[in-house]
């Protein structure tokens, strides 16, 4: 069903593409598959902020969020890395991020002792 059906009419070869589309009770897509086979899932939480992404190519992300909603965290499956803090009115006071071995903070390449 999710292959591309192959339909011959009047002589030609006419090609449906079909996808797949999969919904969780908040109506956020959980899968989607395209007919030439990529597909990803999404993870969300109760505020319906995807926490887990993944892919066919191998992609994954990961995102942890605060009482706010605002990305605290997020890692990826190629090794890069942020944290992030919020002051009381939600603006970004300080970044971690690394990023092919190397921390920086607010931007700022941090040098080990």
């Amino acid at each position: 069903m999710n292959k591309i059906d192959k339909i011959i009419k009047d002589n030609k070869l006419v090609i449906e593409e079909k996808e797949i589309k999969e919904y969780d009770n908040n109506n956020n897509i959980i899968h989607h598959k395209n007919s030439d086979g990529y597909e990803y899932w999404k993870e969300f939480d109760k505020n319906n902020n995807m926490i887990h992404y993944k892919n066919s190519n191998g992609s994954e992300y990961w995102y942890e969020f605060d009482k706010n909603n605002n990305i605290i965290h997020h890692k990826d499956s190629d090794g890069y890395e942020y944290w992030k803090e919020f002051d009381e009115d939600n603006n970004e006071i300080k970044t971690l991020k690394l990023s092919k071995g190397k921390y920086y903070l607010n931007g700022e390449l941090l040098k080990g002792e």
